[in-house]
């Protein structure tokens, strides 16, 4: 899943900021992902939880709290798309995608497996009647190769 804060309130309203890390920290200490030089944010302000498809976000004891949907937040909170977070004067909406890879990595795959059942298992085994073979017929017609990548 590919996870996006939108700044709709702020000095840098409109840009686009990617949570690339499973865990995804804003303050202004330098452990922190995204660091605003406000006042009004914490050290450790909040952080964001990032596994499969939920996205979490909990305060990490603020002074100033962290507001979702105009609501303070007490404890963790799973996000939705759209939703509004609030870090001291900045303003975010969550944006949430599903992962480009993950579906065409299940979009190929059931294509493979019905190649494969569609052979037998003894598609290169050829009867002998005398001196001749006799033909040998795939179970279903083979699909094209796929061009070998490198």
């Amino acid at each position: 899943m590919r996870v996006q804060l939108i700044v709709v309130q702020g000095k840098p309203e409109g840009k686009v900021i990617p949570l690339n890390a499973p865990v995804f920290k804003i303050g202004r200490g330098e452990t922190c992902h995204l660091r605003p030089s406000s006042e009004q944010v914490s050290r450790e302000h909040a952080e964001f939880q990032i596994e499969g498809e939920t996205v979490s976000v909990r305060d990490l004891g603020s002074r100033n709290g962290t507001l979702v949907n105009g609501e303070r937040l007490v404890g963790e909170r799973p996000l939705i798309q759209g939703d509004r977070l609030q870090v001291g004067p900045l303003l975010f909406e969550v944006r949430l995608e599903e992962s480009v890879e993950a579906d065409v990595t299940v979009a190929r795959k059931p294509k493979h497996e019905e190649t494969l059942k569609g052979y037998s298992d003894t598609k290169e085994v050829a009867s002998f009647q005398g001196d001749k073979a006799a033909e040998v017929k795939p179970t279903a017609e083979p699909e094209p190769a796929l061009p070998a990548s490198s």
